[in-house]
């Protein structure tokens, strides 16, 4: 059984389909990429996954269920849309806000984490003061501080220069070693050639090899 199934996964808004008959297995430690144009429904899968919205047809996790606005069945890491943080806190403050959520990690690991972008020089530094490119590196460390199961990272590398996407690169394939799962969506050329196991096309809502 596929570690991430979908099953004619579909969502309708305002009569509209903006995902249409979803089938998509993926197995775990597997990375997968889905690119496509804005409006495409991307954004929309990942929501799904990450039980963010109601849609017909069936997302199982680890042969569980996942269930609309229920905690998922296994841990997840995850970036949607443009990151937020409090902007008066600190970038160290941040994380460390995030991770009282679950109480797994402390701040050495916090901030072990965050030398993996070099943000570790920034940790005491206002995100109000950061450059979108710092949000964006910030948000990653978020998303794997927790060394989590799952990953959904919807357009990671936004506003990354060449440099940091290649950190990125490195960063998931180190992950993939851990066994954890990515599903991310994406633009960038230069990580849709490096990185994914596989890749998909979203098309009008509909799933394309």
């Amino acid at each position: 059984m596929a570690y991430l199934s979908l099953k004619n996964v579909s969502k309708i808004i305002k009569h509209q389909p903006v995902l249409h008959e979803i089938n998509l297995d993926v197995e775990k430690g597997e990375i997968v990429a889905l690119a496509g144009e804005n409006g495409s429904g991307k954004t929309m899968l990942c929501r799904a996954v990450l039980a963010f919205i109601k849609t017909s047809g069936t997302i199982t996790l680890d042969g569980k269920k996942v269930v609309f606005n229920e905690q998922l069945p296994v841990s997840a890491g995850t970036i949607i849309e443009t990151p937020n943080f409090i902007p008066n806190y600190t970038a160290l403050d941040n994380l460390k806000y995030l991770a009282a959520i679950r109480h797994q990690i402390g701040e050495a690991e916090i901030i072990e984490a965050m030398q993996v972008f070099g943000l570790d020089k920034k940790k005491d530094q206002k995100v109000r003061d950061f450059s979108l490119g710092m949000r964006q590196k910030l948000a990653i460390v978020q998303a794997f501080m927790e060394k989590p199961d799952l990953l959904v990272l919807d357009e990671p590398t936004n506003a990354l220069d060449a440099k940091a996407v290649g950190t990125f690169i490195n960063l998931i394939k180190q992950l993939q070693k851990a066994g954890t799962t990515t599903l991310f969506t994406t633009h960038d050329p230069q990580l849709l050639s490096q990185l994914p196991d596989r890749c998909y096309h979203l098309v009008d809502g509909g799933l394309e090899a």
